[in-house]
């Protein structure tokens, strides 16, 4: 029972079923390589050079082109040019200045319209700079007259603190005297007034 049965025969002794059904089944197992073997070692191969297949491959030419200096490391013989036909040569330069010579004449146009335009732009910002040149000069001007404006006002406010101070000593002075004495009194100290520069 248990370990002690074996399935298909007598274990040997000493040596338990388990074991000996686990030792068959590994043996039992065939490992399978992922290497594909094309020619087994008992097949030996021959020389290359009887091969079939390679001499059909070397039979074919090899297409090269009309002038092999295109090739790396080749160069073209002197008597190449005589097998070029030179009318197929002008054709082609032919269509090339066709070519080149309608390219010539759109970038002309765009050109000249270009240089118009540049023309036009930079005679707006000539007009544009002397307007702003006009309009500098006017604003340095204003400025200047504004600087006179304050510098007289500031002056006509010394005048008028000056005569204040004077109105007030003369008021002192005729408070002194007595009264049939005394002067009437001037109306002359006026108000404070807000500066020009005071103004909203």
């Amino acid at each position: 029972m248990g370990n002690e049965q074996s399935h298909g025969g007598e274990a040997p002794a000493g040596v338990s079923s388990t074991f000996s059904f686990l030792s068959r089944r590994r043996g039992s197992i065939h490992k399978h390589s992922p290497i594909v073997v094309v020619n087994s070692m008992g097949h030996p191969v021959g020389d290359p050079k009887d091969d079939e297949d390679l001499k059909k491959l070397k039979e074919i030419p090899r297409f090269n082109p009309l002038l092999l200096g295109v090739l790396p490391g080749q160069r073209d013989s002197p008597s190449i040019f005589n097998k070029v036909d030179p009318k197929y040569i002008a054709r082609f330069v032919h269509r090339l200045q066709q070519h080149f010579s309608a390219c010539h004449k759109a970038v002309s146009s765009n050109q000249t319209q270009l240089i118009n335009e540049i023309t036009n732009a930079d005679q707006k910002t000539s007009a544009l700079l002397r307007r702003v040149s006009l309009c500098s000069k006017k604003y340095e001007s204003f400025t200047n007259d504004l600087k006179r404006v304050e510098l007289l006002d500031n002056q006509l406010n010394d005048v008028q603190r000056q005569l204040n101070d004077l109105l007030t000593g003369m008021q002192s002075l005729n408070l002194l005297l007595k009264e049939s004495d005394r002067l009437p009194e001037l109306p002359l100290l006026a108000n404070d007034k807000p500066s020009w520069n005071q103004l909203p």
